[in-house]
């Protein structure tokens, strides 16, 4: 996998920043980390998710990946191999691969 250029699309939940990727010879738009609700803290902990409010940050940036849900992970299972994940209750957010859609393009959220 090769990593080419940093893609930024519109959507109608704002800009979100990604990668392009070169996979087995095909061009592959990467989004990471894409939030879709507000964290499950405090009160909302047991309650259903509850849709994302608009940031003030300039963009999403979706180059790099979001943390992992807090669980309790079985030593013999060698989670340690998979690096340094970095877990948070703060964690609904969706990882997306798409053809290359082209910097500036309007997409739906």
């Amino acid at each position: 996998i090769e990593y080419t250029v940093c893609v930024e699309v519109n959507t109608t939940s704002g800009v979100v920043k990604g990668l392009t990727l070169n996979v087995l010879n095909t061009s592959v738009d990467q989004f990471l980390a894409i939030p879709y609700a507000e964290p499950p803290v405090g009160i909302l902990r047991f309650a259903k998710p509850v849709p994302l409010r608009h940031t003030i940050k300039p963009y999403i940036d979706g180059r790099a990946p979001g943390n992992s849900c807090v669980q309790n992970f079985i030593k013999w299972l060698e989670f340690d191999r998979m690096g340094n994940i970095t877990t948070s209750e703060d964690c609904l957010v969706l990882n997306v691969w798409t053809p290359t859609v082209g910097t500036g393009d309007r997409l739906k959220a």
